[in-house]
C-alpha cells in the first residue's frame, strides 16, 4: 500500500497484536461475511509518521455449532445513536440481555449545523483516538456514559468546539475479550455478566503509548517512558480478579511498585468472561456472608474473624479519619484523610485467614495526617474457597510463616527478599528502591514448595548475602494452595523425622549424617556460646552467636547424605573474643533433596558438585568473583578482599560446560579456569547454585559407559606422563600435582632429603592447558615445564582426570596461530575467548625484553573475532596477534585462550 514516490520513507510498524485481534474479532468471528475498515480511528495510529499502513487478516471458514452466533435481525436491531457537545457526556444504553457494541466513534467536528458554535473554524477534524476510548468506555456493558472532553480524547483542533458522535448497537452475546483501563490513582472496575467469572488475559501497569490519560496535562518534568511495564502486573491483577464475578484494582504504585519514575500511568487489563467451576464460584450468595464491618481506634488492635470452613476477604479498608463520631477525640483537626497503604496492609495481614489480629497504628499504615487522632476501619466478607493467590510479608529479622488448607500444598509463584517500595516496614535507611536478593525464589522453594506449612528467615543468612547494605528489607512471598497430584503432601512423617542435633567445642569438627536415601535439611545452627555447661570455660562471653552460622552450616551440608564442618573462627569468623565457643546444629533426614543446593569453594580450592542416581545436574546461577565481606575471608590471605563487586563474565558457561546434564563434576576455583582475573588483589570465590533434574534422552547422563575415572601411576622427574581416553571421550583433568608430599618417602625414592609438602602451584593448571579436551597427550614431569617448587629434592608428578564429553580449551602464545578442531560431523561453538593476559603462568617472557606484564588485559573483540572465524566450522585457524585483534596492553607479552564445545552439524 505504499505509492512509488513514498518508498524511500517506509517503515515498518504494527499495531498491538492484541487490539488488532480484538477488533476484528468482535466484526467478524462466528459471521458470514463482515466488514472491517481500516483506518486509524478503529485500530489506533501505531506509527504518526507513517502515513500508509495496511490491514491483513488470516481466517478459515469452519461449520458453525449451536454455540456460534450468525448475524439475525434478532442479534441486530436497528443501530441507535448518541451525541453530546463538548464538555457534556454521551449516554449510551441497551435493553436487558443485551450489550452495547460501538462500531462508529467520531469526536471533533464534520458540520456547522451539529453543536452550533460561533468557533467552528475547523469542519473536517477528527480525533484519531474516538473509536478506541469510547470502546474501552462502553464495549460489553449495558449502559455508560463518556465525556466529550480534550482530557479523554485529545485536541484534534484547537480553537474549535467539538462534538462526540458514537453509533452503536445492541447484540445479545457479549464480547470475548474486554478491556478496561483507570488512569493512575483511579481503580479499574471489572465484572462479568450472567453469573460468569472474570479470566485475565492481559494486563499492564505502566505506559505504553502517550495518548491515555493525558501525560502532557499533568505536573511531570519531562517525557513519558513509553516502555514501562511493572513486571507485577498480571500477578496482582489476577490475584484481586481472577475466578470472581466483579473486583477492584486500584491503578497505584502501592499495589504495583512504581516502574518508571516521573512518568504517569495507567493501568490496562484484558480479560475474559467464563463459565465457572465449581472450585471458582467464590461469591455466590451461598459462600459468601453479608458484608462485615469493623473498626479499632488508634492504638488498640482488632480481631477479623469467619466461622469454620470460611475465609476472610477484605474488600474495602481505610486508616486516617473521615468523621467527628467515630472514635472521638480532642485531635479531630483532620477528617478528609486515608492512608493510601490501608487496603494493602489489612489483606496483607488478613486475607485468605479465618481469623486475624491488626493494630491501628501508624507503625503499620504511616501517618496520613499528622496532629489528628484516626482509627482504622475494615469491611470484610467471609467467602467459603480461599483466595487463588496468597501474600505474606515479613520485615528483616523476623519470620514468614506460610500454610495451607488439610490437603493441600504450596506451590510459591513469586518471592523477594529486598526493597521495592519505601513504606513496608519504614526504616531510616531505607533508600534503595530497587533491592532484590537474586536466591529470592530458590531458597523460598526450596523450604517451602510442595508443604503444608514452612517458615523462613528474613535474615541476609537465610538468602545467602545482604542484597543492599544500609537499607533495611523485608521479605515478601505470593503462593497458592493447591491439591497435590499424588495426593499426598512432602510434610509426611516419612519425610520429617524427630529432630536430630549435633553440638562441637571449638576446634573440634562437627559430623552429620542421614539414613541412605535421605538428606540434610538444617533447621537451625548456632556458633558462639549462650550458657554454661556446654563446653564449660572459665572466661566466656553470654549470649554471642555468628550471625553466619546458619548460612556456613546450610553451605556445607544441605542436601547431603552426610558432611562435616569445623567448628573454628576461620569458618564463622569470631563473635566474641578469648571466648572457647561451639557449635550447635539441628538438623532433619528428609525423604527428598532439595529442589535447589549451593555449594561455594574458596580461591585456589575445587567445589564438587554431585546429584543422586537418575538425576544430572542443572546449573541456575554461578559467579566467581566476590559479592560480600564475609565468605572466604582468611585473614592469612594477603589480599585487600576490598572489591564487592566483583563478577566474573565466564561464570556460568564454564561452570555449566562442566556440570550441565551430568550426575556430578568438579570445578577449580582458579583464575586460569575462569579466563583470567576478574578483580586482581581481591580474595575471590565461586558460588554455584543447581537443581537435580530427571534425564531427558538428549541429556549426556554420566555412567561407566561415557565417563571414565583414570589415575596415572606417579611420574618421577625427568619421564613423561601420558594419558589416553577412548574414542568418543576426552580427558578432563580432576588433579595434578608437581613435587613432593609429606607421606610419599616410597614414591620416586632418592638418597636426597625429601622436603615435605612441595608442590608446584601451577600444576593443574599446566597439565589441564596441555591436556584438557584432548583424546591422547603426553607432560613431561621436569622443572622446564612446572617450574622449581623446592630446590633439591627429587620430585614427581601424579595425576587423575576422567574421561567425558565436553568443553575444550586451547591456548597459544602471541606471534602464533590457534588450531580448533572438531571431529566428523561436529561443528565448532565457541563459549569464550580472550586475547590479552590475566595469569602470570601461561606463556612466560623468558629474556623479559617487554617491559611491563598487566594481568588485567582483554581485548574487547576477542569473543566476537573468533566466532566469526570458527563458530560453524569444523577446523579453523586464529592468528594470535594485534594486527587481528588489536593491542589492549602495550608492552605486555599477550596469549589467546579459546573454550569451546563441539556439537552436531
Amino acid at each position: 500500500c505504499v505509492p512509488s514516490d513514498h518508498h524511500s520513507n517506509t517503515k515498518y510498524c504494527m499495531a498491538s497484536r492484541l487490539t488488532s485481534l480484538y477488533i476484528v474479532r468482535q466484526r467478524c468471528e462466528n459471521r458470514r461475511s463482515c466488514v472491517v475498515p481500516a483506518t486509524d480511528s478503529g485500530f489506533g495510529n501505531s506509527c504518526v509518521d507513517v502515513l500508509y499502513k495496511r490491514l491483513l487478516v488470516t481466517y478459515w471458514c469452519g461449520v458453525s455449532s449451536h454455540h456460534d452466533t450468525l448475524p439475525s435481525f434478532a442479534d441486530f436491531p436497528m443501530s441507535s445513536a448518541s451525541k453530546a457537545c463538548e464538555g457534556n457526556s454521551a449516554k449510551l444504553s441497551c435493553p436487558n440481555e443485551r450489550y452495547v457494541y460501538v462500531y462508529s466513534a467520531s469526536f471533533g467536528r464534520t458540520g456547522y449545523f451539529t453543536c452550533p458554535h460561533p468557533s467552528s473554524y475547523n469542519t473536517s477534524c477528527t480525533s484519531i483516538h474516538s473509536l478506541t476510548e469510547v470502546r474501552l468506555a462502553c464495549e460489553g456493558r449495558q449502559t455508560c456514559s463518556i465525556r466529550a472532553s480534550i482530557d479523554v480524547f485529545g485536541d484534534p483542533c484547537v480553537k474549535t468546539n467539538k462534538y462526540l458522535l458514537v453509533r452503536y448497537v445492541c447484540v445479545k452475546h457479549p464480547p470475548s475479550v474486554y478491556v478496561r483501563r483507570a488512569c493512575q490513582g483511579d481503580n479499574a472496575v471489572l465484572s462479568c455478566p450472567n453469573g460468569r467469572v472474570i479470566k485475565i488475559n492481559r494486563a499492564n501497569y505502566g505506559r505504553t503509548e502517550m495518548h491515555p490519560c493525558g501525560h502532557l496535562t499533568r505536573p511531570f518534568q519531562r517525557l513519558p517512558d513509553l516502555n514501562c511495564s511493572a513486571s507485577t502486573s498480571m500477578g496482582v491483577v489476577q490475584s484481586r480478579c481472577e475466578n470472581r464475578i466483579s473486583c477492584v484494582v486500584p491503578a497505584t504504585n502501592i499495589v504495583f511498585g512504581d516502574p518508571c519514575n516521573g512518568t504517569h500511568k495507567y493501568l490496562i487489563v484484558y480479560y475474559g468472561c467464563n463459565v465457572p467451576s465449581k472450585r471458582d464460584r467464590m461469591l455466590s450468595p451461598s459462600n459468601v456472608s453479608l458484608n462485615l464491618l469493623k473498626t479499632a481506634c488508634q492504638g488498640k488492635t482488632r480481631q477479623l474473624r469467619c466461622p469454620n470452613s470460611k475465609h476472610i476477604d477484605v474488600y474495602w479498608a481505610s486508616y486516617g479519619r473521615a468523621d467527628y463520631d467515630t472514635c472521638p477525640h480532642v485531635d479531630r483537626h483532620n477528617t478528609s484523610c486515608t492512608s493510601i497503604h490501608s487496603l494493602t496492609e489489612v489483606r496483607l495481614a488478613c486475607g485468605g485467614r479465618k481469623t486475624c489480629w491488626i493494630k491501628a497504628s501508624n507503625d503499620v499504615f504511616g501517618d496520613p495526617c499528622n496532629d489528628t487522632y484516626k482509627y482504622l476501619s475494615v469491611r470484610f466478607r467471609c467467602v467459603r474457597s480461599p483466595p487463588p493467590v496468597y501474600a505474606r510479608r515479613a520485615c528483616q529479622g523476623n519470620n514468614l510463616v506460610l500454610s495451607c488448607l488439610y490437603g493441600h500444598i504450596m506451590k510459591i509463584k513469586r518471592a523477594n527478599y529486598g526493597r521495592t517500595e519505601s513504606h513496608p516496614c519504614g526504616h531510616s535507611t531505607s533508600a534503595d528502591l530497587n533491592c532484590s536478593a537474586l536466591t529470592s525464589m530458590s531458597v523460598v522453594q526450596s523450604l517451602c514448595e510442595n508443604r503444608r506449612s514452612c517458615i523462613v528467615p528474613a535474615t541476609n543468612m537465610a538468602f545467602y548475602g545482604d542484597p543492599c547494605n544500609g537499607t533495611h528489607k523485608y521479605l515478601m512471598v505470593y503462593y497458592s494452595c493447591d491439591v497435590p497430584s499424588d495426593g499426598t503432601t512432602t510434610t509426611s512423617p516419612v519425610d520429617f523425622p524427630l529432630k536430630l542435633s549435633s553440638t562441637t567445642c571449638q576446634g573440634n569438627i562437627a559430623h552429620l549424617r542421614c539414613p541412605v536415601s535421605s538428606y540434610i535439611s538444617i533447621s537451625s545452627a548456632r556458633y558462639g556460646r549462650t550458657g554454661y555447661d556446654t563446653c564449660p570455660d572459665p572466661e566466656f562471653s553470654y549470649n554471642c552467636i555468628s550471625v553466619y552460622s546458619l548460612m556456613e552450616v546450610r553451605l556445607a551440608c544441605s542436601g547431603h547424605q552426610s558432611c562435616s564442618i569445623k567448628a573454628s573462627n576461620d569458618v564463622f569468623g569470631d563473635p566474641c573474643n578469648k571466648a572457647h565457643k561451639y557449635l550447635s546444629v539441628y538438623f532433619r533426614c528428609v525423604g527428598r533433596p532439595f529442589s535447589l543446593s549451593v555449594r561455594r569453594a574458596c580461591e585456589g580450592d575445587t567445589v564438587a558438585l554431585s546429584c543422586p542416581h537418575g538425576r544430572v545436574i542443572k546449573v541456575k546461577r554461578a559467579n566467581y568473583g566476590r559479592t560480600e565481606l564475609h565468605s572466604c575471608s582468611d585473614s592469612r590471605r594477603k589480599h585487600t578482599r576490598s572489591n564487592l563487586n566483583c563478577r566474573a563474565s565466564t561464570s556460568i558457561s564454564v561452570v555449566q560446560s562442566r556440570c550441565e546434564n551430568r550426575t556430578s563434576c568438579v570445578v577449580p576455583a582458579t583464575n586460569v579456569v575462569f579466563g583470567g582475573d576478574p578483580c586482581a588483589g581481591t580474595q575471590k570465590y565461586l558460588m554455584v547454585y543447581y537443581s537435580c533434574g530427571v534425564a531427558f534422552d538428549r541429556d549426556t547422563v554420566p555412567s561407566p559407559a561415557n565417563v571414565l575415572l583414570n589415575s596415572v601411576s606417579p611420574v618421577c622427574e625427568g619421564k613423561t606422563a601420558y594419558l589416553w581416553c577412548p574414542k568418543g571421550s576426552y580427558i578432563d583433568v580432576h588433579s595434578a600435582h608437581y613435587g613432593r608430599i609429606e607421606s610419599s618417602y616410597a614414591t620416586c625414592p632418592n638418597p636426597t632429603i625429601p622436603i615435605p609438602n612441595c608442590v608446584s602451584k601451577s600444576s593443574l593448571q599446566t597439565v589441564r592447558l596441555a591436556c584438557e579436551g584432548e583424546q591422547t597427550c603426553s607432560i613431561r614431569a621436569s622443572n622446564d615445564v612446572f617450574g622449581e617448587p623446592c630446590n633439591g629434592a627429587y620430585k614427581f608428578l601424579a595425576l587423575r582426570f576422567l574421561c567425558v564429553r565436553h568443553t575444550y580449551v586451547r591456548w597459544t602464545c602471541e606471534g602464533e596461530n590457534l588450531l580448533l578442531s572438531c571431529i566428523y560431523d561436529h561443528v565448532i561453538k565457541v563459549t569464550s575467548a580472550t586475547y590479552g593476559r590475566t595469569s602470570p603462568q601461561p606463556c612466560p617472557d623468558p629474556w623479559n625484553i617487554y617491559s611491563s606484564s598487566d594481568l588485567n588485559c582483554r581485548a574487547s573483540t576477542s569473543m566476537s573475532l573468533v566466532q566469526s572465524k570458527c563458530d560453524n566450522k569444523t577446523v579453523c585457524l586464529v592468528p594470535a596477534t594485534n594486527l587481528v585483534f588489536g593491542n589492549p596492553c602495550v608492552g605486555t607479552h599477550k596469549y589467546l585462550i579459546v573454550y569451546y564445545i563441539c556439537k552436531t552439524y
